[in-house]
């Protein structure tokens, strides 16, 4: 999850070739893990997700491994 995207479809258009099931199942396991959390918004049909400040502390770690996974996708290699 990047500090810009909030709601499912913008995460999702930004790990594009993960199953929209398999990103449902991580954003649920972190928040009950405490690293993210969901609120409605105005209009009640859409969810905002937003890191807490666990997940804040968490943000380099998330960063460094996002980075990586581009990489691989980039380049195909295994970091070596």
């Amino acid at each position: 999850m990047t500090v810009e995207s909030t709601r499912f479809n913008e995460i999702r258009r930004g790990v594009s070739r993960i199953s929209a099931s398999l990103i449902e199942s991580r954003l649920d396991a972190w928040e009950r893990a405490g690293i993210t959390g969901k609120r409605k918004t105005k209009d009640s049909r859409v969810l905002d997700y937003s890191l807490t400040l666990a997940g804040e502390e968490l943000k380099p770690v998330l960063t460094g491994t996002g980075k990586s996974g581009q990489l691989f996708e980039q380049t195909g290699r295994h970091g070596r």
